[in-house]
């Protein structure tokens, strides 16, 4: 598993989203033949659930960031995650200790398949993690820490 602590707030949103999208869904109901599977998936899918409604609550006001957010939900992509991150920094949301919260627990229901490497929200997270140094945010890299929204 990997050490979400280590993770900036807005790689934890992202992963965490695309690993509650439908791979991770997808790949938590592939391993629901036991109970504990079951429990897993629940898990996930109420901890996604739970974050998607903070992160809407706060995009309330602005239709082109909930735009994102569903299209990022449905097809979790780095491209996608370009597109969605600008809202989350200009909101303020990755440094919002609730929303990291809900973040961590999806990431913590979340199996090996949907956040190992490989995975879509792997790919998320490392492109954009700057607890390593750099940061790629729409399409341009930072290094040091994520750009502050304007």
């Amino acid at each position: 598993m990997m050490d979400v602590s280590q993770l900036d707030g807005l790689s934890l949103i992202l992963g965490a989203l695309a690993a509650g999208a439908g791979e991770g869904l997808h790949e938590a109901a592939k391993e629901t033949a036991t109970g504990a599977a079951q429990a897993l998936r629940q898990g996930l899918q109420s901890a996604r659930d739970k974050l998607l409604m903070l992160i809407k609550k706060e995009f309330v006001d602005n239709e082109e960031a909930t735009a994102d957010l569903n299209v990022y939900v449905r097809r979790p992509s780095v491209e996608n995650a370009q597109a969605l991150s600008g809202h989350i920094l200009a909101a303020g949301l990755d440094r919002s200790e609730d929303i990291q919260a809900a973040a961590r627990e999806v990431l913590h229901h979340s199996t090996s398949a949907a956040i190992g490497p490989g995975a879509v929200a792997s790919q998320i997270i490392s492109t954009t993690n700057s607890g390593s140094g750099s940061s790629h945010v729409g399409g341009v890299q930072y290094f040091g820490a994520s750009p502050d929204p304007l």
